[in-house]
C-alpha cells in the first residue's frame, strides 16, 4: 500500500454526483470537508478516549479509527491528532 492510499480506499459504495452513495445514504459533511463520523471521532479523542475506546464506541475499529485520524489531519493541515482536536475546537466542530 502506498503513501496516501489509505486514504482512498472506501467501502460505502461508489459515489454519487453531489456526494451521496449508491446506497442512497447521504454523509454529512461540514465546510471542512469532514465527515460526520470524523467529528464524533475527534469529540470523543478531545474527551480522553483511546483510539481503542473510540473504535469501540462507534462500532468500528481502532484500524480504522487510526486511519480517519490521518485523513482528518491532512484535510485539516494538523500535524497530529492533537493540534487537529485544536483546530476542530478553534473552530467550533466540537461540543
Amino acid at each position: 500500500m502506498g503513501p496516501g492510499s489509505e486514504w482512498t480506499s472506501r467501502s460505502a459504495g461508489p459515489r454519487r454526483p453531489g456526494g451521496g452513495t449508491a446506497g442512497g445514504r447521504q454523509r454529512a459533511r461540514f465546510p471542512t470537508g469532514l465527515e460526520t463520523r470524523d467529528i464524533q471521532i475527534l469529540q470523543a479523542l478531545s474527551e480522553g478516549a483511546s483510539a481503542s475506546a473510540v473504535g469501540q464506541r462507534l462500532g468500528i475499529s481502532e484500524r480504522t479509527v487510526r486511519r480517519r485520524m490521518v485523513a482528518v489531519c491532512a484535510q485539516l493541515g494538523a500535524k497530529n491528532v492533537v493540534e487537529a482536536v485544536a483546530i476542530a475546537v478553534r473552530w467550533d466542530l466540537l461540543e
